[in-house]
């Protein structure tokens, strides 16, 4: 009985090819890589010195919150009084007389969800003859 070597698939044949395509693509990548990053080198940076500011402190009180009202009916107010503070979506938004007179009325009370549009105060306008 004649032994035979076992069939071994020559390797060396198709790797080869292998080799040579992974060396053209890393050859690539380098040449791209090269090209960006001389292209960054040559940018002028600008740099601004650090400076320290004042440290802001947040003070915590313990009692409650007793609402202030603003205004009330026979207020004098001028334009920029403030008559209220508005919270929308958890931003308050102080809103001013933007008239010089009286208060008349309080159309919304303090805790009453208002609508845009709806009015806050009535306020009779001062006159120039009054003044």
């Amino acid at each position: 009985m004649v032994k035979t070597a076992p069939m071994t698939r020559n390797t060396s044949r198709w790797r080869r090819p292998w080799l040579l395509a992974a060396l053209v693509v890393l050859v690539a990548l380098g040449l791209g890589a090269y090209r960006h990053f001389r292209g960054a080198a040559g940018q002028d940076l600008r740099t601004v010195p650090v400076t320290l500011g004042d440290l802001q402190v947040t003070v915590t009180a313990v009692g409650s919150l007793k609402p202030k009202d603003y205004v009330d009916v026979g207020t004098q107010v001028q334009e920029d009084t403030v008559v209220c503070i508005i919270e929308v979506m958890k931003l308050m938004h102080s809103i001013t007389a933007g008239v010089k007179g009286t208060i008349t009325a309080v159309c919304a009370e303090n805790g009453e969800a208002v609508e845009k549009g709806q009015p806050l105060f009535m306020v009779r306008p001062e006159s120039a003859s009054d003044a």
